[in-house]
């Protein structure tokens, strides 16, 4: 039972960072284009 509960944790943490790669470069983006435009975050 331990293995699969490990197994099923690594899936989770893995999908879930490849579901957060598009809005890690969003924010990439608006963080370049508001430095870019001279605003302060």
């Amino acid at each position: 039972m331990t293995y699969y509960l490990i197994a099923s944790r690594a899936a989770i943490i893995f999908w879930t960072s490849l579901a957060m790669v598009p809005t890690e470069i969003l924010f990439d983006a608006l963080k370049t284009e508001l430095e870019r435009r001279g605003v302060e975050p």
